[in-house]
């Protein structure tokens, strides 16, 4: 399990103001970066490029208590389909407005919208340990729910607020609607049965993010990578 460093803790960035988000704010972005980028679903990026793709490090504590904070503020039991969307939008935003994820996962196209692909992993598996088994766990075919009183203490305030974002915004949103609506995200690709990484970057343009912004991203991550490295070691 993946420990991040002190100066990820929570209250980091508290004083950072998260602006509401608004239905209209998430598929102008759509519009707008798909217009810019034409038909070309992998707008500006440049394949040859040298950097290395931006990654964060994946912390399954974080994946457990922002998964368990949607689930308190839904009755404590979800769809897990819907579950993987709105923490998806919590990533995708977070990254964004913080310039770093929420959890670290990697997300990937399927063919009902973007994932988190470890986060998916961890809800298919039929007995989970860690950190995400001791409070979560599935309660029927297509439904999980809170087991346990969950910790959020690895979440930060702004962090908290977007995902309590994510939860109002979308309170009305079923787990179809949510697809359908992600499935115009200019990140998004048809992967036509299989699954497609979606690059960081990709996300980052299409909230229209300079190469300076994105390399700042690039450069959170690298840090956090070296902290994860030193917990782990």
């Amino acid at each position: 399990m993946v420990k991040r460093a002190p100066m990820s803790s929570r209250g980091q960035d508290s004083a950072k103001k998260v602006p509401p988000l608004t239905p209209n704010d998430v598929l102008r972005s759509c519009a707008e970066s798909a217009s810019r980028a034409g038909s070309n679903r992998r707008g500006t990026m440049d394949p040859m490029r040298p950097e290395a793709p931006i990654r964060f490090p994946f912390d399954e504590r974080k994946a457990a208590a922002a998964a368990a904070y949607l689930l308190s503020l839904e009755g404590k039991r979800m769809n897990y389909m819907r579950l993987l969307k709105l923490l998806y939008l919590a990533e995708r935003q977070s990254l964004a407005t913080l310039r770093r994820p929420i959890i670290g996962d990697t997300p990937y196209s399927l063919d009902q919208g973007p994932v988190l692909s470890r986060v998916y992993d961890l809800i298919k598996a039929n007995k989970p340990v860690g950190a995400w088994g001791e409070c979560i766990e599935r309660d029927a075919r297509y439904e999980i729910r809170l087991k346990a009183v969950p910790d959020f203490g690895p979440l930060s305030d702004s962090e908290i607020e977007i995902l309590r974002q994510a939860s109002e915004l979308y309170r009305r949103h079923d787990q179809w609607a949510l697809r359908d609506m992600m499935h115009e995200f200019p990140e998004w690709e048809d992967p036509e049965g299989s699954s497609i990484e979606i690059p960081l970057e990709r996300i980052l343009e299409a909230f229209h993010k300079t190469a300076a912004e994105i390399e700042r991203v690039r450069q959170n991550a690298r840090e956090e990578e070296y902290f994860a490295q030193l917990f782990r070691g």
